[in-house]
């Protein structure tokens, strides 16, 4: 699946091979840099900075999902933070193509950043992903995700979060371009002119 996506933002596969002795075997471009999960936890990123390290992770997930491929696991523990400090999508190794369902646990993904059709083994579609990346992003500006009581981000940034992690598919943003879009609206004003 990952070799058929060219978007830079996206962790290029050289090889994937089964080996007799030890099994499946991917070869994979070195990315030096950590997962967002350990650069964020405990430690909340900016906002605008927390934008800006995804949107070109969301720009690859828009290209897996004209390809009709949906990754089906979006998280921090599966985006790197590159040297050059933005986000590189790692792990489709639980991807299917848009229509395919699956009724077992190794297709569910990590339940956090699951979308809670595909936690019931209902057939997604890329608001699956745009659930994730909701999440994701909470994750990124939290250092944990949701807490119980009133949310300190701002209120754009918050309804955005809100949106985009909705239990409805049809209530998400439709597509990761649209999230994407309203995403860097959202981070030219500076999220409503809260200090970030």
């Amino acid at each position: 699946v990952m070799r058929s996506l060219e978007s830079p933002a996206t962790v290029k596969v050289f090889e994937y091979r089964d080996d007799a002795r030890i099994g499946p075997v991917i070869v994979m471009e070195w990315v030096d840099g950590s997962t967002l999960e350990a650069a964020a936890r405990g430690h909340p990123m900016e906002p605008r900075r927390a934008v800006e390290v995804l949107l070109p992770v969301m720009r690859s997930l828009e290209e897996a999902h004209r390809k009709d491929i949906i990754h089906r696991d979006v998280k921090p523990g599966n985006i790197l933070l590159a040297p050059d400090g933005g986000g590189r999508l790692i792990d489709f190794g639980i991807a299917r193509g848009a229509v395919e369902l699956t009724h077992t646990m190794q297709g569910m993904g990590t339940y956090d950043y699951s979308a809670p059709e595909q936690r019931e083994g209902a057939v997604v579609d890329e608001r699956a992903d745009v659930y994730g990346m909701g999440r994701t992003l909470e994750f990124l500006v939290r250092g944990t995700l949701k807490l119980d009581g009133p949310s300190s981000l701002p209120a754009e940034l918050d309804g955005i979060i809100r949106r985009a992690t909705h239990a409805l598919p049809e209530r998400r943003f439709s597509s990761m371009r649209e999230m994407r879009e309203v995403l860097t609206e959202g981070n030219d004003r500076s999220f409503g002119g809260a200090p970030i």
